[in-house]
């Protein structure tokens, strides 16, 4: 006797002593995965939102004082972790998508896209409300090697010899002042009718300058910056 189709279904799911799957299973399934796509787009525009931190914080004008090119700098500046983050996160966005509802339908290309867009959106909304300095400050406090894996401002204004100094004021004496700088090495600081002071100086004040050393512990300025923009 020939077995149908059905027949040999049936044949199946006991031999493999298969059940039905209870529907909240997939619906615990969709929240989770839901969920697990709004962390992962929030985290990608925090990305974003880091990113364009870093590039419009950086002090590229400095730059010009470093003896490596700026074309050198650029690609040590560019903040590749975030690059990297960003990327696995859309993946795991678009992983996610596939398996939820109808995801499967939609074509790679659009779903990238779509969440690259709402990730740049909410990002920038992110940075112009002033959400980069907080999550940059926050990181470099608690996350451990942070500064050692993007470059920022603190690996520019270290090079005395070249021009660039920077530190927290410590006493300030009429036209000379003086600084410690990152790596709590003290300096005495003189300005003079051409420097420029783009800040108020007062102790405890983290300031960024530019000028000429003289010798190890002095530096003379021509242009002071307060080391927040």
């Amino acid at each position: 006797m020939n077995e149908t189709f059905d027949d040999k279904v049936i044949a199946k799911i006991k031999t493999a002593h298969l059940k039905p799957i209870s529907r909240w299973y997939f619906t615990t399934r969709t929240w989770a995965l839901t969920v697990l796509i709004i962390i992962a787009t929030f985290l990608s525009s925090v990305g974003v939102t880091l990113i364009l931190f870093l590039l419009t914080d950086h002090d590229w004008f400095a730059v010009s004082y470093l003896d490596e090119g700026l074309p050198l700098h650029i690609l040590k500046t560019i903040p590749y972790l975030w690059l990297i983050i960003i990327f696995i996160v859309v993946a795991i966005i678009y992983s996610s998508i596939k398996q939820v509802g109808r995801g499967y339908r939609y074509p790679q290309r659009k779903i990238i896209g779509v969440s690259l867009l709402a990730s740049v959106l909410i990002g920038t909304a992110l940075f112009i409300s002033g959400a980069g300095t907080y999550l940059d400050t926050y990181l470099e406090r608690t996350v451990p090697f942070y500064d050692n894996l993007i470059v920022t401002n603190k690996d520019i204004w270290v090079y005395p010899e070249q021009g660039l100094l920077s530190g927290t004021i410590t006493a300030i004496d009429g036209d000379t002042f003086s600084i410690t700088d990152s790596d709590e090495q003290p300096w005495v600081v003189t300005m003079d009718s051409d420097t420029q002071e783009n800040t108020p100086l007062r102790i405890e004040k983290s300031v960024k300058i530019v000028g000429t050393m003289t010798d190890g512990s002095h530096f003379n300025a021509s242009l002071i910056l307060p080391w927040q923009k």
